[in-house]
């Protein structure tokens, strides 16, 4: 069963990886004059800056600066993902099926959180 995410055999995260070791490759290599590894990287990041200042908000690439400069920032935002499952009654237990003949609630629904302590 899939639980979201890529299927199974997926090659992307080793694809991501092969970016970035090539990246720190050239970063590592790159000379130019008096600009290092690091005056590289600043550089870059001024670029980025500056893009998303300069340009009109609409443009599709002063939003793709905005979202990389948050998502390093703040980090990337957490998806959230509600998923409902339906089970046939020959599925449920006898205990299950006893519950929902007393009313005490569906058996699709998530088992509630339970009480908060108290901390004052």
């Amino acid at each position: 069963m899939n639980k979201g995410g890529a299927p199974k055999g997926n090659r992307n995260a080793a694809k991501s990886r092969d970016w970035e070791a090539a990246l720190r490759r050239a970063l590592a290599n790159y000379e130019r004059g008096e600009c290092k590894r690091s005056e590289a990287l600043y550089r870059i990041a001024f670029r980025v800056i500056e893009h998303a200042l300069e340009s009109p908000f609409e443009e599709h690439g002063a939003m793709d600066a905005i979202k990389e400069i948050a998502c390093r920032l703040d980090g990337k935002p957490t998806e959230f993902r509600e998923t409902v499952t339906r089970r046939e009654l020959s599925e449920l237990s006898d205990a299950e099926l006893e519950a929902i003949a007393r009313g005490e609630g569906d058996p699709d629904a998530p088992a509630s959180a339970p009480e908060p302590t108290d901390l004052h």
